[in-house]
């Protein structure tokens, strides 16, 4: 018998004969194979996906960071221009506790409306439920009343 030689190299056969020549085995240890594979390039992509979605996180944040800074110099030269509304004063701050003050009283009248309507709709309601009570009453009294007349008729007759 003549001896064939060494077997090809992995690198002359394609793909799947090169896997065939690398691994011959029983067909449940190829099912295995395959499975430790497909868990493998599995991983592979789940980590490939985890570091393009941290990238793209990180490209986010950098511009975040970008717009906040550009927004930061911006202001800083509107304030260094010498912009068109002058600088603040202290008359400026006691407009400001003025229109603070008055904003205050507005929205506790604004409460105080509110308030007063809520307890009149609640009254209401209430008149309500003691009227229908009463009227329920009346009527109940009525039919009563009514029964008892056709007992006394029956008797009578």
């Amino acid at each position: 018998a003549q001896d064939p030689g060494p077997p090809p190299m992995p690198e002359e056969l394609e793909e799947e004969e090169a896997a065939r020549v690398l691994f011959e085995g029983t067909e449940e240890e190829q099912a295995s194979a395959r499975k430790i594979q497909a868990v493998q390039r599995g991983r592979q992509a789940r980590s490939e996906i985890r570091k393009k979605r941290e990238a793209a996180e990180q490209e986010r944040a950098a511009v975040r960071i970008q717009a906040v800074q550009r927004g930061r110099q911006a202001r800083r030269q509107l304030a260094g221009s010498g912009s068109r509304e002058p600088p603040a004063t202290a008359n400026d701050n006691d407009n400001d506790n003025e229109q603070s003050a008055a904003a205050l009283k507005i929205q506790s009248v604004q409460r105080g409306r509110k308030a007063r309507k809520e307890v009149a709709q609640k009254k209401m309601a209430k008149q309500e439920e003691h009227a229908a009570v009463k009227i329920q009453s009346v009527q109940r009294g009525r039919a009563a009343r009514k029964e008892v007349a056709e007992m006394k008729q029956a008797v009578v007759a």
